[in-house]
């Protein structure tokens, strides 16, 4: 394992992959901007090769300090009251909410509570958490915020 002084990050977003309609039909059924947003074929700079899917992406507000379960609360704190269209979405679309934590610290783990899962489930939404680990169990024990 790298040694690294860097604190734990972390990061989540909505994203509604593989649609078949355009970015703007999607925006205006959705109600939101997409805070990224692109379409099969599109050119990925800088390597300019075509994208393989198209996907709508909402991201969290929040420091990526933060620990990953408040930037999820965040993405659905910014959808509230749209819950019914990402449902509809999700039966033609593949909807997930993306975690991502980078932990050079200690490892926090991974909790909901079941109202947040409740939220998630009322959307119609996957959640993929990936998990990058850099550092060896005696700095996780050292380095844990009491």
């Amino acid at each position: 394992m790298k040694e690294t002084s860097e604190k734990n990050t972390a990061y989540a977003y909505l994203s509604v992959d593989e649609f078949s309609c355009s970015i703007d039909e999607l925006t205006k059924r959705i109600g939101l901007q997409p805070t990224e947003a692109w379409q099969v074929g599109d050119i990925v700079p800088p390597v300019r090769l075509p994208r393989k899917f198209s996907a709508w992406r909402l991201k969290s507000r929040l420091s990526h300090l933060k620990e990953v379960e408040l930037h999820l609360i965040d993405v659905l704190d910014q959808i509230r009251g749209r819950e019914a269209v990402f449902r509809e979405i999700a039966r033609q679309f593949f909807i997930r909410m993306q975690c991502v934590g980078y932990y050079n610290e200690y490892n926090p783990g991974f909790r909901l509570e079941p109202n947040i899962v409740q939220r998630l489930a009322d959307c119609g939404m996957t959640v993929d958490l990936d998990a990058y680990y850099f550092f060896e169990n005696k700095e996780e024990t050292e380095n844990k915020p009491d």
